[in-house]
């Protein structure tokens, strides 16, 4: 110990020994290598002071990097730089070990090396982890490249640093030109705007996010796509960025915009069918029954005292009177002519009134800012799910008094219909095969609308619907 004592001492040795590290002293001129520390687990030899030759040192070394080894002690001693090597020794057993070394030269008055010391330290396990990492880094770049995905990584700056194959394949570009903000330049500028203030919102609040937008395909076509990113976080709850991956669903696009005209038309289909029949029945079978009732209103004057008589023929003109009635009640149902020439707000309150003259219900109506200029098919949609939904109310709810606003609120026209009846479990109803809630639904796709009911068992209903007011084109009414 007396020579280790020379370089630091016993507490030398004992910082040494609990770092898993070996320090050496090598005196050029005499050849004598002086290796103390952990030697048992550096070099599995025991005790923790070891003198011998440079010879002894490369005999414990891997045969595959003596050279390089070698190599690297002259290149520093030459240039008078560290040395810093990474390299394999051989314990007699057998054993394999990985050893991080670091050391420097000293040198004479006459520029001759003296002596080489340095430290040596155990890092098999840090080099172990290493490699399961980047064999679990290659197996997940393998994965994500054969993905049928367009994956993709983002920092905590917001910035894309990580492409998979499939996305580069895609836009034909290269990780160099699509990394940090270099994808954005094949996003359509009319979808760019919108995609980056979710992107930026997203990240702000460290939230999922789904966007649609068009991305510019490698042979220069306009590709939608649809973008998910979830944010992910360290082991200690750092924020780490985003991951995300894209799909092309162009083709569902495609199809969700066949679909839609298909139910557009349908709709019109219906609408027309409605007001076909509805004029019939107005100017038809109104009129008819209507001069009916003048004819029995006539013939009490013309049958005598016959009192019997008389009360069988009133009692004919009140039924063919109330007919009359409900026939011109089925007739604005199935097409409005207020709502034509008066505008939502006003063909509203006037349905609520009906309605609640028909069953003997209240009905308190309210409206603020709706203006009367809408667009044709956003009147016209919200008017059929306020009949919809109204009429389901009062017939199931088994409550005589409702609510009903229509107000304006973020360029949107809002709609809400409320009873505090006996409820109903939303999901099984949206599952069940009634065309109520669908029709409902499929209006407010169309609008681009959203519907919201909140419900459940004897705690009344509340339905809920938004719709941009430029929902649709505006058309005129026919």
């Amino acid at each position: 110990m007396k020579t280790v004592g020379a370089v630091g001492g016993e507490q030398l040795l004992a910082m040494l020994k609990s770092a898993r590290s070996v320090g050496w002293d090598w005196d050029l001129k005499t050849g004598r290598d002086l290796w103390f520390g952990d030697l048992p687990t550096l070099f599995g030899m025991q005790g923790d002071t070891y003198i011998g030759r440079p010879e002894d040192f490369h005999r414990f070394l891997h045969p595959e990097d003596r050279e390089r080894v070698a190599q690297q002690v002259a290149d520093a001693r030459r240039h008078r730089s560290t040395y810093l090597s990474t390299f394999r020794v051989v314990w007699p057993d057998g054993t394999v070990r990985w050893i991080e070394a670091n050391g420097r030269f000293s040198y004479g008055a006459d520029g001759e090396a003296m002596r080489m010391a340095g430290v040596a330290a155990d890092i098999t396990e840090r080099r172990l982890i290493s490699q399961q990492l980047a064999e679990s880094e290659r197996r997940l770049q393998v994965t994500l490249d054969s993905a049928p995905l367009m994956v993709w990584m983002a920092g905590h700056d917001r910035l894309r640093h990580y492409f998979n194959r499939g996305w580069l394949e895609f836009t034909g570009r290269s990780l160099e030109t699509e990394s940090g903000g270099g994808w954005t330049d094949g996003v359509h500028p009319d979808d760019l705007s919108r995609c980056m203030v979710t992107y930026a919102r997203s990240f702000e609040g460290r939230e999922p996010f789904s966007i649609e937008f068009r991305l510019r395909r490698h042979d220069g076509e306009y590709r939608w796509v649809l973008d998910n990113g979830v944010p992910r976080f360290e082991a200690d709850g750092t924020f780490a960025g985003y991951v995300g991956s894209a799909v092309d669903v162009t083709k569902q696009k495609h199809a969700e915009q066949e679909l839609a005209s298909l139910s557009r038309k349908l709709l019109e289909a219906l609408e027309q069918e409605r007001t076909r029949i509805a004029r019939e029945l107005h100017d038809d079978f109104a009129q008819r029954i209507t001069l009916m009732a003048i004819d029995l209103d006539g013939l009490k004057t013309v049958i005598g005292p016959d009192l019997q008589l008389q009360a069988r023929v009133q009692l004919l003109y009140d039924r063919v009177v109330d007919m009359a009635r409900d026939l011109q009640m089925v007739s604005h149902h199935l097409h409005s002519s207020k709502l034509e020439y008066v505008g939502l707000a006003s063909a509203a309150a006037a349905f609520c009134n009906e309605l609640s003259a028909q069953h003997g219900v209240t009905v308190d109506f309210s409206q603020d800012g709706v203006p009367r200029d809408l667009p044709r098919d956003t009147a016209l949609g919200l008017f059929r799910v306020l009949q919809e939904a109204l009429t389901n109310a009062v017939k199931h709810s088994g409550v005589r008094r409702f609510k009903v606003s229509l107000s304006v609120e973020e360029g949107r026209i809002a709609l809400q219909v409320v009873d505090a009846g006996v409820g109903f479990d939303v999901d099984a109803g949206l599952r069940s095969n009634g065309l109520g809630l669908l029709s409902m639904r499929e209006r407010l796709n169309l609008l681009h609308g959203e519907l919201s009911i909140s419900s459940a068992p004897d705690r009344g209903t509340q339905v809920q619907v938004r719709v941009p007011f430029d929902a649709s084109p505006r058309q005129a009414w026919s």
